[in-house]
């Protein structure tokens, strides 16, 4: 079924073969919501699960979400552009504009949050192959690249750690003034350990803490 969308030049088309509504414009057709009830799959917004393959119990919401997913299965991304360059990794959650935005092939992650775990410095298709973080609040594990298991909580808490792994930061801006590689800190209140750059096994509480 194909119908003449609001906007000049616009054509709508409904897709009986895998029960997609797409919009053809600017010389593409652009899904705009798709349901594949074979692999449990959900689509809403222009791009989302664009590419999807073998993908399976994945749910996009908002332009380009997960738009270059192809095999990575339990993909939660809601939000502008969240989960936009994931292709394999699997059972990433991300909520919020930019979330996880150039994860490749990271794996079961959670961001909530304006750019959480999204602002890798490289640009697009250098992103975090990261495994098992949690990153809640804005830019919180923003330069986040191949490190393990870190939970951030709170506005640009532990945003310039890149490799560490097992660290955790509670407060708005813990852990984040400097360049982090270390491992298994604990920092809690706002800018707590904010002058380390590499040490490991540091525990500061209170604000502005080592």
């Amino acid at each position: 079924t194909v119908i003449t969308g609001p906007v000049s030049g616009e054509t709508w088309c409904f897709d009986t073969t895998n029960g997609s509504l797409r919009n053809y414009r600017s010389g593409a057709w652009r899904s705009l919501i798709a349901i594949n009830e074979t692999r449990w799959n959900t689509a809403v917004g222009e791009n989302t699960l664009a590419v999807t393959t073998t993908a399976e119990t994945s749910v996009a919401i908002g332009t380009d979400a997960a738009a270059s997913v192809t095999t990575a299965n339990g993909t939660v991304a809601v939000g502008y552009k969240a989960l936009d360059d994931l292709t394999t990794g699997s059972f990433n959650l991300a909520i919020g504009p930019n979330a996880l935005q150039y994860a490749t092939t990271a794996s079961s992650n959670l961001a909530i949050g304006h750019n959480s775990m999204g602002e890798q410095a490289g640009g697009a298709g250098s992103g975090p192959s990261a495994t098992a973080n949690v990153g809640v609040g804005e830019q919180t594990l923003g330069a986040i690249t191949s490190g393990a298991s870190n939970v951030a909580v709170g506005h640009q808490a532990a945003q310039r750690l890149t490799t560490g792994s097992r660290n955790t930061a509670v407060g708005p801006e813990a852990m984040r003034v400097n360049t982090l590689t270390g491992s298994d800190n604990a920092a809690v209140g706002y800018l707590a350990l904010g002058r380390v750059t590499s040490g490991s096994n540091s525990v500061a509480v209170g604000s502005a803490a080592l």
